[in-house]
């Protein structure tokens, strides 16, 4: 594995920006001359959608990584089932975290000498997305899950942070539409951030507690201080691994 790669993830509730600010800050690290793969190879690498017979190996692949990191599965799998009520949309962001895990480990390991890889979304996403629509038990449960990770994949979370009335508005003037609450009522899209922004709140915590590397932004922000700030950070995080 690339221990000089480093890793940023983007979290924060939808419409905080995570898709532009991070399209954004791809391109200025291109233009400043770190290396980072683009957000369409990116996207087109981390799709498990079965297009042709060769995505097989790439299912073949993730089932072998799940089982050589049964811990992680095991622990998860636990703490899903304890989310109630079960739903496909749980089992739907159980299996994302272990994809975004195993997409993540997999990109260490590829020979391709990036600086950086800079993601929209990843594992502290993920587990939020387990959350929405149910009943999440003491999220401290978490704890030994991240742990292990984040002790194997060098991780920055980038929290884009906006209040749940800016989000709101901004899923209502998105054109795309693809996102998972551009799909209900904005009413019951209201109502659940209202309810789970608090459980994002707790899984920053415990990154923090874990020491890993976490800031926050003002989502609010000018696009370009928003991606200067995060830049800034990513150079100085560049230079404190290459000493």
């Amino acid at each position: 594995m690339n221990k000089k790669t480093l890793v940023y993830e983007f979290t924060g509730l939808p419409g905080s920006g995570k898709t532009t600010v991070t399209k954004e800050v791809i391109h200025c690290l291109g233009r400043e001359g770190i290396r980072t793969p683009s957000y369409e190879y990116l996207r087109e690498q981390r799709s498990f959608k079965f297009t042709h017979a060769g995505q097989l190996i790439k299912y073949l692949l993730f089932f072998l990584f799940c089982l050589k990191k049964w811990k992680v599965s095991l622990q998860l799998a636990r703490y899903m089932l304890k989310i109630k009520p079960l739903s496909r949309d749980r089992v739907k962001f159980t299996v994302a975290f272990l994809r975004t895990y195993y997409f993540i480990d997999s990109l260490l390991k590829k020979k391709a000498d990036h600086d950086v890889i800079v993601l929209e979304e990843g594992l502290v996403q993920n587990i939020w997305g387990m959350f929405i629509s149910g009943h999440p038990p003491d999220s401290t449960e978490l704890k030994p899950i991240l742990q292990r990770v984040c002790q194997v994949l060098p991780i920055s979370v980038v929290h884009v942070n906006v209040d749940v009335q800016t989000a709101i508005q901004r899923i209502q003037q998105r054109t795309y539409g693809a996102g998972r609450f551009d799909k209900i009522e904005i009413t019951e899209a209201e109502r659940l951030l209202n309810v789970h922004e608090k459980h994002l709140q707790e899984i920053i915590g415990l990154i923090l507690s874990l020491d890993c590397h976490l800031f926050t932004i003002d989502g609010k922000a000018e696009i370009g201080e928003k991606v200067m700030t995060i830049v800034k950070d990513i150079k100085k995080q560049i230079r404190q691994h290459a000493g």
